[in-house]
This record gives structure tokens, sequence and C-alpha cells, in this order.
């Protein structure tokens, strides 16, 4: 059975951002640590697969790699979608009238201000 997407009011989307903060900012720190290891950056967006890392940065780089994996789960399990890790991008389904549109939230805003159309990323934010 497939799970229906779960859809945000925006006060809905408001109050679960505490949690979304805490969970984007320990997403932050382990992305910023397997960025900082040599070709990290490149695996981190799949550019560069594991075997191609210096075999001394594979097992740091597989465990950070694991510890995103379960925060982007927690986020999802949320109902959010992660569009973005630099800096984290999180994007919640709602009804604009009688559209389904994102409500958008990045990383370092104090809240949610904007939202845009499915077929939009970050740049076709508008203010809410």
């Amino acid at each position: 059975m497939v799970k229906e997407p779960r859809t945000f009011t925006l006060d809905e989307a408001r109050r679960a951002l505490p949690l979304v903060k805490k969970i984007a900012a320990d997403l932050q720190q382990v992305v910023n640590a397997l960025i900082k290891l040599p070709g990290g950056t490149s695996f981190l967006y799949g550019a560069s697969p594991l075997d191609e890392l210096a075999p001394v940065n594979r097992p740091k780089a597989q465990e950070f790699q694991e510890q995103i994996e379960a925060l982007s789960a927690e986020l999802r399990e949320i109902g959010v979608e992660i569009k973005g890790f630099q800096p984290v991008l999180v994007d919640f389904l709602t009804r604009r009238d009688e559209e389904i549109v994102y409500l958008c939230w990045a990383e370092g805003e104090p809240d949610i201000s904007h939202w845009h159309a499915l077929s939009e990323g970050f740049r076709g934010r508008h203010p809410l």
C-alpha cells in the first residue's frame, strides 16, 4: 500500500518546524564533516562512489552517509521533502487555493515565509 503524501496547513508546518530545525542542524553537522573528507563533496552528491575515496576515508564516509540517511528518514517521517543539503532545504506539501504547492523553508530562516509551485525549485519561491 502506497502511503499518501502528507499535506500541511501553514500552522501545522510551523508547529513541525522546531523539530525540523533540530534535525536539519544535526544533518548539517554530518554533511559538513563528510565534505571535509577529500572527495566527500562528490560522494555526498553521488558523483564519486565510495570505492573512489581514499581507503582511509571510506569507513568514515560510510558512517557519515548512514547518519545522513537516518536523519533524512526522520525528516521524511515528519512528512517533509528534503531538497538540499547545503543549506538544508525542506518543502512541506500544502494547498494554496485549489492547487497543491510547497511551503518552503531553508536552514537559517527563522520561519516558513515562502511557497513555490511543485514544478519550481528554490528560485521560484514567492513570499507568503
